[in-house]
């Protein structure tokens, strides 16, 4: 079942799912940064009980989700998080410019460009091809070329630019941009995050 995700109410507790604000990742995990050196933007920090309940999919119990992507709010960055299935994009995507951290809650840690928090709700249930911005479970939504090399992974929500703040509206690299997370099936490899533009 898919159902929609949104992003109407403003979180002060890191604890729940949401977009943006803090990482709960100190202590535990380094702060991701990409090949450039430009640190990655938290872009969600998820619980896996919420990630369980609405996909299930088997995650491990007590543990988070946090999902990292570049960012530039001066540069052109697209190229740096896109995944059409061409192996070219992939190797950039893996090489560090996003980044999916399966881990335990540690210390809040912020960055002073992060994303306002709000607090991920489930709305209602939609069908599969309902073109409605960011959802859960279910299968993708206008993923273009399904002969990706997803093999292992499995799908968990995707991410519309347009629904995030306005600040942050082009967070995918346009405001018509939509990001993917699937999370792997072995603890070899925590996940992968990417985006598309028609």
């Amino acid at each position: 079942m898919t159902k929609r995700l949104l992003f109407t109410n403003e979180s002060t507790d890191p604890f729940e799912a949401r977009i943006g604000g803090g990482a709960l990742i100190g202590g535990v995990a380094e702060w991701p940064v990409a090949p450039d050196g430009t640190l990655l933007m938290l872009v969600a920090s998820i619980p896996n009980t919420f990630l369980a309940q609405h996909t299930g999919v088997q995650l491990s119990a007590g543990m988070f989700t946090s999902v990292f992507s570049y960012y530039s709010e001066a540069d052109y960055f697209l190229d740096q998080i896109t995944y059409h299935g061409h192996p070219e994009e992939l190797a950039v995507i893996d090489s560090g410019t996003t980044r999916v951290i399966q881990h335990r809650a540690g210390q809040e840690i912020c960055q002073p460009y992060a994303i306002a928090a709000y607090r991920m709700d489930t709305g209602e249930a939609v069908k599969d091809d309902a073109d409605c911005g960011s959802r859960i479970g279910g299968k993708p939504t206008f993923l273009q070329n399904e002969e990706m090399d997803l093999d292992g992974f499995n799908y968990i929500l995707q991410l519309s630019s347009s629904d995030f703040p306005s600040r942050h509206a082009d967070i995918f690299g346009l405001s018509d941009a939509v990001a993917y997370l699937y999370l792997a099936d072995t603890k070899d490899v925590e996940g992968k995050f990417f985006s598309q533009v028609t």
